[in-house]
């Protein structure tokens, strides 16, 4: 099933960055719950993104589009708010991203 989001985010602990909080993002969901999609992500570059949704509430996957590497991920989400792990400065900094999603 493909789907289209316009998310938005706030990221703790990363306060004294310039990062932006608008990300359009659309993605393909399988009968086996594997996903694959792309978003404008926090650094206003393009994310490309593969992986399983385990259940209703977690995904893991590869995410691409940070600092040219590619990232394991962790994302929770519950009726449209999620939270997600996040890195800044190659692994310096650790922080959180919580937002809301909306679907159409």
């Amino acid at each position: 099933m493909l789907s289209f989001a316009l998310a938005i985010s706030y990221h703790l602990n990363a306060e004294q960055y310039n990062l932006n909080s608008i990300h359009p993002h659309v993605r393909y969901t399988t009968e086996q719950d594997y996903i694959v999609g792309a978003y404008l992500n926090s650094e206003s570059n393009l994310s490309t993104y593969a992986g399983v949704k385990l259940n209703d509430y977690t995904e893991l996957g590869l995410v691409t589009g940070y600092d040219a590497l590619v990232y394991p991920y962790v994302r929770l989400v519950y009726d449209g708010f999620f939270v997600t792990p996040a890195v800044y400065e190659s692994g310096k900094v650790i922080g959180i991203v919580v937002g809301y999603e909306l679907g159409f």
